[in-house]
């Protein structure tokens, strides 16, 4: 199993390739406004405690970016920003709960189909899908 600091170094990677990539890509396809046209929200790590049986068993770290197609999205976002940590804060209890174990590689996957469903909900219909991007995440057994 890696460490998480080999977890985190792999992220960060993922990461710079694919914000590297697509900026060079997509340079001549900006807007009139020389604005790429994707954007990045990056919120800071999201800790929560995690349950087993009503007792705490560990903590689980979660660093996310949402990706937005406009600049109007990403302003939006960084507005109602707390509201976005509140529910992924709810989100990320309610899955540890059901899917989390601190001895145990966390599902990323899951993980990010259930942020980028969450911050869908907050985002609302009629803009631009968000897509998570989960930089970090890592869980420690208390104790």
């Amino acid at each position: 199993m890696p460490r998480p600091r080999l977890l985190q170094l792999m992220a960060t990677l993922a990461l710079t390739a694919c914000l590297g990539a697509p900026v060079a890509a997509q340079a001549a396809e900006a807007g009139a406004e020389g604005q790429p046209l994707f954007n990045f929200v990056r919120f800071e790590p999201i800790i929560v405690t995690i349950f087993d049986s009503n007792r705490a068993t560990g903590l689980m770290s979660v660093t996310v970016a949402l990706q937005v197609s406009t600049p109007e999205d990403r302003e939006d976002i960084e507005t109602r920003r707390m509201k976005y940590i509140d529910a992924f804060n709810a989100a990320l209890m309610q899955m540890g709960r059901l899917h989390v174990m601190p001895n145990r590689p966390l599902d990323v996957k899951l993980l990010a189909s259930t942020l980028e469903s969450t911050a869908n909900r907050i985002h609302g219909k009629g803009k631009g899908k968000v897509h998570a991007l989960i930089l970090d995440a890592s869980t420690r057994p208390l104790g």
